[in-house]
């Protein structure tokens, strides 16, 4: 994961597509806590992806960042500065194919302000 020729890269997405009970998320698991992924952080796994408010605001959560319910639109643009200048893992699981285009447009944005190198893993049964 750390030594894929990709470290120049702002960010890479790994997309891992499969039907339910192959083993995607244990095999992401085994991934996400490896000793190779030391030096990521943060590292954030993020479940039930809807869209790119919900993505954002969860992951803050998952982070342990606070943030307001009413301040939703804003999520992004905190995402951002989290992830501004840091190398980060990011595990999107249970993405819908149907929300995948429209939930990038707006995650990218938080995305491409973080150090090279930086993972983006999409587990999806589409």
């Amino acid at each position: 994961m750390t030594r894929d020729g990709s470290s120049d890269d702002d960010f890479s997405i790994i997309p891992i597509v499969g039907m339910d009970g192959v083993g995607k998320t244990t095999f992401t698991h085994l991934i996400y806590n490896d000793g190779a992924c030391k030096g990521f952080d943060p590292k954030v796994w993020v479940d039930q992806s809807y869209d790119d408010v919900d993505v954002a605001n969860e992951t803050l959560l998952n982070m342990r960042k606070w943030y307001f319910k009413e301040y939703q639109l804003n999520a992004q643009l905190t995402l951002r500065k989290e992830f501004s200048q840091k190398r980060f893992f990011l595990v999107l699981e249970n993405a819908q194919s149907n929300n995948i285009v429209d939930n990038w447009k707006g995650l990218k944005f938080a995305f491409m302000f973080g150090a090279p190198g930086n993972k983006v893993i999409v587990i999806t049964r589409d």
